[in-house]
């Protein structure tokens, strides 16, 4: 029981908290917490918030063995707002077979808050992947190291914002390691997804062609 001469002390401090601004208060209520499934050119990340309270960013994180985790992306959040707000990514880099991930949401004051852990187990047989490539913001050249089981002639397709292919070319293949490079120059500024098909197994990636001289902070993830 509260002392009677301590009660307008704690009716006050009730009050002085209940009517603080929510936005000193950070975070987000997801309405659908972090998934993830196999496809046949990576592991896709999917996640749904319902409200976001100074959310500066999610970072993607992910792990071999279920405890060491690295950052691999991050994608801005939507400061304070309410939603639904749906976010996707796919990881193209697989490596293993087992793969773990998680993501650590930061705060604009950078208080971090760790999302559940999701373990993804691959069926599918990746004989193409993408283990590596540049800035995915460019105003001129785009790499990205192709390693290969099998030697063949793959496409490599360049698509717009609107689903709609602006160029295409055959890519030789060799059985390893390669480099393969695109000169963005001919094209306008926007954002751009490259494919590289090889028989019924595709690799891709999002690129974005900036402004001459311009190297944006690069955000691999797709948020709506």
């Amino acid at each position: 029981m509260i002392p009677p001469r301590m009660l307008p002390c704690f009716v006050l401090t009730y009050l002085c908290i209940a009517l603080l601004p929510a936005d000193l208060f950070g975070g987000v209520i997801y309405a659908e917490q972090l998934s993830v499934r196999e496809v046949a050119v990576g592991n896709f990340l999917k996640w749904t918030t319902r409200t976001e309270v100074q959310n500066r960013r999610f970072r993607i994180q992910k792990s071999v063995n279920g405890l060491d985790f690295i950052t691999i992306a991050e994608v801005e959040g939507h400061g304070t707002a309410e939603g639904p707000f749906t976010y996707r990514y796919l990881d193209p880099a697989i490596g293993g077979q087992e793969v773990w991930y998680r993501l650590a949401q930061e705060d604009f004051d950078g208080t971090l808050t760790i999302s559940h852990t999701v373990r993804l187990v691959r069926r599918l047989p990746n004989s193409m992947l993408i283990t590596a490539m540049s800035h995915t913001v460019t105003d001129r050249y785009f790499s990205m190291t192709v390693l290969s089981e099998q030697a063949g002639t793959a496409t490599l397709l360049l698509t717009d914002a609107k689903d709609q292919p602006v160029w295409q070319r055959p890519q030789p293949l060799r059985k390893g390691e390669q480099v393969i490079v695109v000169d963005m120059e001919p094209w306008p500024e926007g954002i751009y997804r490259l494919e590289l098909k090889l028989g019924r197994e595709e690799e891709a990636v999002t690129v974005v062609k900036a402004p001459p001289g311009a190297a944006p902070r690069v955000n691999v993830a797709v948020k709506n």
